[in-house]
């Protein structure tokens, strides 16, 4: 354990097997114990398993290209961090790689020269509670694969609790809070994600081949529906879940659906409030709506000219609906962007069909008619036995001249 007081770092100082790195105090604020790393290669490199380690402030001061890193050693699993600030770093404050199934309860990482919090070498089953992610020079939180090797290909099964992403570096730069190319299930629930107009990127980047993000709750923000640039940010083949009535706030555009086949799924609601458009992109997006059969949901959603919409249960074949350029809706079952079917809007109390296409009524052998009853007035059904078409009176069914057939 360290007292309290400044203790500076010229090198790595590594805390092996079954040893704690604990100090008086580390609140951002006027932390009672600070490790000043004063080299590049300077900072604290944590492996394999232990108990808590925490309650002090490590400070890159500029130099340190990674103030502190969490690797995997021989087998890092299950270690907690409580109360552990990082600040100033030259590139990245926190990196965890490679390591399993620790626990993170408020700790902060602020003010990195590039990214507060990287996950990589397949990084998995972290919790992050009442942590802090604020002020960096391009990422709050980054998820990735550049280090090879690992327990998993991608981070995997990790989660955010309660956390904070917001504001841009004291130097005015930022691009995301969070930018995760390589998840495999990655949770955020009800945490914050804010940024200015000085973010050049949007709050939550999902590029495309990525896994499944889910958002529970929470706040996604900008600063204004004219400046506050895009919420999120979904690319091709990636997956977002959005649960529990998440706010998207103060931005210019909600949700920006990149080319390709994005998915969103949205279970139950989503706020939005002083969001210029909620729904933006510029390829052919997936979206679909996931709940329960007993939460009515509503979704409006404005598609351009010949972009579409797919409606599906989970792991089933869907329906995909299209609006034309010209004014059509077509549909198909989903397994193609190009409708078998197009309907046209013509005269008032019209419905029409391109000359290339036929409406094709229910039909089978004279037993096999529905009851004219159930059927109503103006049903047509083609009768096979008599191989011509019958009409529903409401009460029979007629030919042509109305004679009861």
């Amino acid at each position: 354990m360290l007292g309290a007081g400044v203790y500076q770092l010229s090198g790595p100082l590594r805390v092996g097997p079954a040893q704690d790195l604990l100090g008086a105090g580390g609140n951002l604020a006027g932390a009672a114990t600070t490790l000043r790393c004063t080299a590049p290669e300077a900072g604290v490199v944590v492996t394999d398993s232990a108990g808590i380690s925490g309650n002090l402030l490590i400070d890159g001061a500029g130099v340190a290209q990674a103030p502190f890193v969490r690797a995997f050693g021989g087998g890092a699993a299950q270690r907690t961090f409580l109360n552990l600030s990082v600040v100033g770093s030259a590139a990245d404050n926190v990196l965890v790689a490679g390591a399993q199934n620790d626990t993170w309860i408020g700790c902060n990482a602020q003010e990195a020269a590039r990214d507060n919090l990287v996950l990589d070498q397949g990084a998995g089953g972290h919790a992050f509670v009442r942590c802090e992610f604020n002020a960096a020079g391009r990422y709050g939180l980054r998820c990735d694969r550049e280090i090879a090797g690992g327990p998993y290909a991608v981070p995997t099964d990790n989660t955010f609790d309660h956390c904070l992403f917001e504001r841009e570096s004291s130097s005015g730069t930022g691009v995301s809070q969070a930018f995760l190319p390589a998840v495999d299930a990655l949770t955020f629930t009800a945490c914050s994600f804010y940024a200015t107009a000085a973010s050049t990127g949007p709050r939550l980047d999902v590029p495309g081949g990525s896994g499944t993000v889910t958002i529970v709750g929470g706040r996604i923000q900008g600063s204004s529906p004219a400046d506050g640039g895009t919420g999120l940010r979904v690319g091709d083949a990636s997956r977002v879940v959005l649960a529990a009535q998440p706010r998207f706030e103060a931005l210019a555009a909600g949700i920006e659906l990149v080319a390709g086949n994005p998915t969103v799924h949205v279970l139950g609601a989503v706020f939005w409030n002083g969001v210029g458009t909620r729904y933006t992109g510029a390829g052919r997006p997936d979206t679909s709506v996931l709940t329960p059969t007993d939460h009515p949901v509503q979704i409006t959603r404005d598609l351009p000219g010949d972009r579409a919409l797919t409606v599906a249960r989970g792991g089933e074949p869907g329906m995909r609906l299209t609006l034309g350029a010209d004014g059509s809706l077509g549909w198909g079952d989903g397994s193609d962007y190009v409708p078998r079917t197009r309907l046209f809007a013509g005269a008032p109390g019209v419905l029409s069909m391109p000359p290339e296409q036929a409406l094709q009524s229910g039909r089978g052998p004279t037993p096999a008619r529905p009851d004219a009853r159930v059927a109503g007035p103006g049903a047509t059904f083609y009768d096979t036995t008599l191989r011509r078409p019958v009409w529903s009176d409401g009460a029979v069914w007629t030919d042509a001249s109305g004679a009861p057939v």
